[in-house]
């Protein structure tokens, strides 16, 4: 009897110290991104028929940054969106509301999803001293863009893969590259585009 108390009491802290893992500030998505970058593919999906021109979103929180060569380095969280579908003749993200959706449609971005050992589409990403702790995959949603001289302000409104709510903001200089064209071969297609 003593033995199966014990089994219920060890299994109680168990829990509960899971339980206090998921809610704890370490690990909690920060909702506030202050910097970041977007690559332009243009008509990267062409093959497939879909004249669609894409952008893939890069942000980070306020304790993350950039290294010489691209890395994400420090402490935070990381809201990557790639395959952002829009207008065949524009460069830039034009202002409005993008809603996750496999379409591609113009002004829609791919759902997060596992693909080939790693993720693609729009995920979080939880980083701790330059090393990913944790991947959230973006399910469903919608994010709203303006522009106010060169400032870009983003409001996000997602589902994660657990069902919890994202509802975070971006506010900043958001700089647009371009990708060059021999260097597409090393960006895989997403699995889950449907014409």
């Amino acid at each position: 009897m003593k033995k199966l108390l014990y089994i219920t009491i060890l299994l109680a802290c168990l829990v509960g110290c899971t339980r206090s893992r998921e809610v704890n500030p370490q690990t909690a998505s920060d909702t506030k991104l202050d910097k970041g970058r977007c690559i332009f593919y243009g008509d990267y999906y062409a093959e497939e028929g879909i004249t669609h021109n894409v952008v893939d979103m890069d942000l980070l929180s306020k304790h993350l940054s950039y290294d010489s060569v691209g890395r994400i380095v420090g402490t935070g969280t990381n809201l990557y969106i790639s395959d952002i579908f829009i207008h065949p003749t524009d460069t830039l993200l034009p202002e409005g509301t993008y809603f996750a959706d496999s379409t591609a449609k113009r002004q829609t971005f791919l759902p997060g999803m596992n693909y080939e050992g790693g993720v693609s589409g729009a995920y979080l990403l939880h980083i701790t001293d330059n090393a990913v702790q944790k991947i959230i995959l973006i399910e469903e949603g919608k994010f709203t863009l303006r522009y106010e001289g060169n400032m870009t302000h983003i409001e996000f409104d997602l589902k994660t893969d657990t069902r919890e709510t994202y509802k975070g903001t971006f506010q900043g200089v958001l700089p647009m590259y371009a990708l060059m064209p021999d260097t597409t071969a090393t960006r895989k297609a997403h699995p889950i585009i449907h014409k």
